[in-house]
């Protein structure tokens, strides 16, 4: 990596925490360094038909919580689902999906909600792809991601152009998400998750307002074509 930082023209993060991480500042010129996030497309997610989603996993028009990510102890999806049960009988028409492949934690996650006596509240989806997905952000009240380490999570973009709001933790390195009221940010604890799920649930018509903000948000600043901008001024730049 030091090699190739000694001869590159200009260098692209992805995020301004890995800027920190790799302490990048302290080595190279600030105007050699472009921080170029990940961008999303809107046309990847205009398939909204909710009702065929809610009818797979029986939800009828129960409102749900969504999680998506790998269910990896890094992702905090047990901070999550432990939140959920315990706030559980605060908001007990609301259901909890959770979306994403498992690398080890599934069985712990089924455990926690066997215990707690909320199986038929909380789902178990697996991976979704392409317009499922898409179906599944529009159709949630409400996106939580609840990353113990995340440098910055593209799931907030996909959530935001589709207009739903997030609650994220402060390691998702997008804490301006609330600066301009997409959403919340709180500590990676899962009381933490659950005192904010009891506050942003008990002002659900507040909900649509926050999604619609956080997909002007996203709109503005991390689409595709906002960043191939960014791209094509760099290589001016350089060249």
């Amino acid at each position: 990596r030091a090699v190739a930082f000694a001869h590159a023209a200009g260098i692209i993060v992805s995020a301004t925490e890995l800027c920190r991480r790799w302490r990048l500042h302290e080595r190279f010129p600030r105007a050699q360094i472009a921080v170029i996030p990940n961008g999303v497309s809107e046309d990847d997610y205009r398939d909204a038909d909710e009702p065929s989603f809610r009818a797979r996993l029986g939800l009828g028009a129960s409102p749900f919580i969504l999680f998506v990510g790998r269910l990896n102890p890094i992702k905090g999806p047990d901070l999550l689902v432990r939140a959920f049960c315990r706030g559980a009988a605060h908001f007990p028409d609301v259901h909890l999906v959770i979306v994403g492949p498992d690398e080890g934690l599934l069985p712990e996650l089924e455990q926690i909600v066997v215990v707690s006596r909320l199986e038929h509240r909380v789902h178990f989806v697996g991976y979704l792809g392409g317009a499922e997905k898409s179906r599944a952000y529009h159709a949630a009240s409400l996106l939580v991601i609840p990353s113990r380490r995340e440098a910055m999570s593209i799931v907030v973009l996909e959530a935001g152009i589709c207009g739903t709001p997030v609650l994220i933790t402060d390691r998702c390195g997008f804490n301006e998400i609330a600066e301009v009221g997409g959403g919340r940010v709180v500590a990676a604890d899962a009381d933490s998750i659950e005192e904010a799920l009891r506050g942003m649930l008990s002002e659900r018509s507040a909900l649509a307002e926050m999604g619609q903000r956080l997909k002007a948000y996203v709109r503005e600043n991390f689409t595709w074509q906002v960043m191939i901008a960014k791209y094509l001024e760099l290589y001016r730049r350089c060249i």
